[in-house]
């Protein structure tokens, strides 16, 4: 057999099949370097696990719980626009009068 005639696994260097480069291979990227970066920083892990959750837009917000056919029409509770993350930590009016009280105190 001639090496013409040999399968080769055209992801990895050695042409030798692995599950890793075929993960590699067919898995979404991560697409935010700072979705690595989260893991490095010296917080408490389930403040890194929210701060992933947020980057990724996989909060559950009334949109995410929309999504998952949960109990929610996708707005936000004061009967604003949809309720996103963005929403909430920035152009909710509660959300603004919580970060005015912040900065106040």
């Amino acid at each position: 057999m001639t090496d013409d005639d040999r399968a080769r696994w055209r992801l990895e260097p050695s042409g030798q099949f692995s599950t890793k480069s075929l993960y590699l291979a067919i898995a979404p990227s991560l697409g935010h370097e700072a979705l690595s970066s989260i893991w490095e920083i010296r917080l408490p892990q389930k403040i890194r696990i929210f701060l992933w959750q947020w980057i990724r837009s996989r909060l559950p917000s009334g949109v995410e719980v929309l999504k998952r056919s949960g109990p929610s029409d996708g707005r936000c509770p004061l009967r604003g626009p949809e309720e996103d993350s963005n929403h909430i930590f920035f152009t909710c009016v509660s959300a603004q009068f919580l970060w005015s009280s912040l900065v106040a105190a």
